[in-house]
Parts: structure tokens; C-alpha cells; sequence
């Protein structure tokens, strides 16, 4: 049985890097708005009792992108030539949270519940997900022309320093890159604990779907661990499957994962012992949800500060400070660094009052989840 891999294989992936990132800039983007109306569709069809491949041929009507429709027509495919689904979909742009529910939710026959997880995953997440990577790549492009302008114009002390920021943001387009650029997330103080809540979240969703199911545990761990997004926290959480292996608990496989927080191990080994896991799945995933919503509305705002001086002050200041002459670099350097400077403060500002309004109990029953410790 094939396990989650510890590490992305296939070498640094800079064979197809350029491909992929000039793909990613010109060709037909994924419309995220149609792919939650027709999962959302789909679920309430197969509700209904409809059989899959009429489902999808009518939820696929409100298909009008193109990446979209070829999108629809491969899950058909998948679902109805028996392909393994995560493979068929690698080469379009989702979360590896929707193909790992599909899949998931195909196997245990609870697609419905399954598809309709992931349209909560899609509103909520996606649309601030496009929004960074639309930024990450206009960063990529300010980068990449800097850096001819200071190469051609013997700018070279600082070529190597916008080397490393372009490797920084071109990490989505190689495989071992993003996984150190996703450790480097998980590390951090608060995209750490950010990471960390979103990884639980969305293991927690898929393992309430796959539990009460007849796959093997093992099974129910390897679909869950793979919805992971953060690949350092997908590596992590993988270690909970050698202890399933040797027979042990739920609870002494999630305490394999480091960052697992023991409250969430000693409510697990409580409900195991009493016989209501699935209830306690259920409750783990909706707190992390709450927790998610309200962290959303900081990333929001952050979000829109961020597009406004990555996506257009810094590509802007970037290319002015290579192609004007040195005594203008000052005045430059200090108009745009206001700019940058006051967005950021105003957006934060309004991000923490929306957050405060939120998040009052729910920070409080994840420190006291921290905060408690249980040998099993």
C-alpha cells in the first residue's frame, strides 16, 4: 500500500518551471466561482439520487471557462473509468484538499458530504488564495525585469539578493523549492500557527468523511494526511500512519505528528475510548473552521494591502530604481516607501477590529487545546 510521501519527488522541477510559469501568466485561468457552483450542483444531485455521469452532465452546464469544462470532463472520466483521481488532476491548479475529498468521498460513498466540504473549502479559501498568487506572480515579473535592468546597467551588488527573492516567489513552479518555502511558513510566528490551524482543518474534514467507513484505518490517515496543503505539515502529519500500522490508537498517531496540540490527542483518546469518534471529528473540524473564518478576516485585509504594494508599489519602485539616475533613487525611495508603509497600517487596523469580533472564545479554547498534556 502506498503511503503519503515524506518528500515531493522528481528532483528540483526546473524542467518544467518556465513552462509552467508562463502557463500560469497567459493561459486560461481556472474560474473559481464556476468550479463552487458546479461542486455545489454536483453534491445536491447525488443527493437527490441521481447517477453520476448525468450529474455531472448537468451540473456542468454552468460551465462556460474552458479550464473548467476539460476540469469537468475529467472527473467523469476518473469517476467512471476507475483512473486513480489525484494523478488525473495534478496538472490543474487546486488545493489538494478538493481532489483528496473527491477521492475520498468516491471511496467511502459519502461523495455528497464530500463535495460539499469542499465547496466550504472553495469560498472560503480560494478567493484570497488567487488573489496572493496573481501578487506572487506580478513579483516574479518586477523581479525578473530588475534584474536585467541592474545586470545590463552594472547595477550587480544587489543582483544576488533579487536572485533569492525570485526563487523565493517562484517556489510555487518547483517542487522542493515550495516545500522550503513551506517550511519556512510553518516556522514563522504567526503564518505558523496559521499554517498549523489550516493543516488540522482540513485533515480533520477529510477523516471525519473517511471515518465510519469500511477502508482500512490506514487508508482513512493516508486520504486525510493528503488533503494537507503545506507540505512540510503534510510530511509531518504522515507520521501518524506508522503507528496505525503497528495497531495503536487514533490518539498515539496523531501524537507522532510534533504540532498537533495534546488537547486535540486527549479529546481523541476520550472519544475513542467511549466509542464517539465520528462526533468528535465533527467537532474538531467545525472549531477549526470557526478559527479559520476569523483569521480570514485578517488575511482579507492583508490581502488587499498586499496586491496594492506588491502587485503595484514594489514592481513600481523595482523597475524605477533601475532605469533612473542614482540622485533620484532618494526621493523615490522615500515617496513609494510611504505609500507602502500607510496601506499596510490602515488595512491592519481594520483587520484586527473585524477579528476582535470574532475570535474572542475561540483563541481561548485553542490555547487551553495547547496547553494540556496527555500520555497515550
Amino acid at each position: 500500500m502506498d503511503r503519503v510521501p515524506d518528500f515531493e519527488s522528481g528532483g528540483w522541477g526546473f524542467d518544467s518551471l518556465r513552462a509552467r510559469f508562463f502557463c500560469s501568466l497567459f493561459a486560461g485561468d481556472m474560474n473559481w466561482r464556476q468550479l463552487c457552483v458546479f461542486t455545489d450542483n454536483l453534491s445536491r444531485l447525488l443527493a437527490d439520487g441521481f447517477m453520476f455521469d448525468k450529474a455531472v452532465d448537468i451540473a456542468g452546464q454552468c460551465m462556460r471557462n474552458r479550464t473548467n469544462r476539460k476540469l469537468a470532463a475529467d472527473i467523469r472520466e476518473v469517476f467512471l473509468s476507475g483512473l486513480d483521481l489525484q494523478e488525473k488532476l495534478a496538472d490543474y491548479d487546486l488545493p489538494p484538499f478538493y481532489p483528496a475529498l473527491l477521492k475520498c468521498g468516491h471511496q467511502t460513498g459519502r461523495l455528497p458530504e464530500a463535495l460539499k466540504a469542499a465547496v466550504h473549502f472553495l469560498t472560503q479559501i480560494m478567493p484570497i488564495a488567487c488573489r496572493l498568487r496573481r501578487c506572487r506572480q506580478l513579483i516574479c515579473v518586477a523581479l525578473m525585469i530588475s534584474i536585467l535592468f541592474r545586470w545590463f546597467f552594472l547595477h550587480r551588488v544587489s543582483v544576488i539578493t533579487l536572485i533569492l527573492l525570485t526563487a523565493f516567489f517562484f517556489s510555487s513552479y518547483s517542487n522542493k523549492l515550495k516545500y522550503w518555502r513551506d517550511y519556512l511558513i510553518a516556522k514563522l510566528p504567526f503564518t505558523g500557527t496559521w499554517a498549523q490551524q489550516l493543516a488540522l482543518m482540513e485533515f480533520f474534514i477529510t477523516l471525519e468523511i473517511a471515518y465510519d467507513s469500511r477502508l482500512p484505518v490506514q487508508q482513512m490517515f493516508q486520504h486525510s494526511t493528503s488533503a494537507v496543503s503545506n507540505k512540510y505539515l503534510r510530511r509531518q502529519m504522515s507520521r501518524c500512519v506508522d503507528p496505525i500500522d503497528k495497531g495503536q490508537s487514533f490518539a498515539a498517531a496523531l501524537k507522532a505528528a510534533a504540532f498537533v496540540p495534546r488537547g486535540i490527542v486527549a479529546a481523541v483518546n476520550t472519544n475513542e475510548i467511549s466509542g464517539t469518534l465520528e462526533k468528535c471529528f465533527h467537532d474538531l473540524a467545525d472549531m477549526m473552521k470557526k478559527i479559520i473564518e476569523a483569521k480570514l478576516e485578517i488575511i482579507k485585509y492583508l490581502s488587499a494591502a498586499l496586491i496594492i504594494d506588491a502587485g503595484l508599489l514594489l514592481p513600481l519602485y523595482l523597475i524605477l530604481t533601475a532605469v533612473l539616475p542614482q540622485e533620484y533613487l532618494l526621493l523615490v525611495t522615500l515617496f513609494v516607501g510611504s505609500l507602502m508603509g500607510y496601506v499596510p497600517f490602515m488595512c491592519v487596523r481594520a483587520a484586527f477590529s473585524e477579528y476582535s469580533k470574532k475570535a474572542a472564545g475561540i483563541n481561548l479554547w485553542y490555547q487551553q487545546l495547547e496547553d494540556k498534556n496527555l500520555d497515550v
